[in-house]
């Protein structure tokens, strides 16, 4: 990490240093530090889906789930073939209790992985529990 600081501190706007420490950063799970960096990188590098990904995936870390969920969605919306951005926005919106949008976003992933049976079963646990949500048991 130390020569991306170094780099950095030099370019300040050089995308590979901040991408280098942001991503070292948050596999060390400093996401204070993963997330000031994927922010710089997003600012420089606006239209990449992979670096909204990642600032999803320290925002996440850190426990600040509607802020992550803005970064996801961005994601999407930059590369919404991606079936990893659809899976990440469809987990924290769960982690929202917005099931009915995190279910779209799954089958959204289905049919871009169509034998990914995996993708298919947590789909059919999103549904299951969303129409639960949706029609609770009568009450006796």
């Amino acid at each position: 990490m130390a020569a991306f600081e170094q780099v950095a501190r030099m370019q300040p706007d050089n995308v590979d240093a901040i991408g280098g420490i942001a991503a070292v950063a948050l596999r060390q799970k400093r996401f204070d530090v993963a997330i000031r960096a994927y922010q710089d990188y997003v600012r420089l590098a606006s239209q990449n889906g992979g670096a909204r990904f990642n600032l999803g995936l320290a925002l996440a870390g850190a426990n600040r789930h509607p802020e992550a969920a803005g970064a996801f969605a961005e994601a999407v919306r930059l590369d919404p073939r991606d079936p990893a951005f659809r899976v990440s926005l469809a987990e924290i919106l769960l982690t929202l209790g917005q099931l009915q949008e995190a279910a779209g976003h799954y089958r959204a992933a289905v049919q871009l992985q169509p034998d990914d049976q995996d993708l298919a079963a947590r789909l059919s646990e999103i549904v299951r529990a969303a129409r639960q949500a949706a029609d609770p048991p009568a009450r006796r």
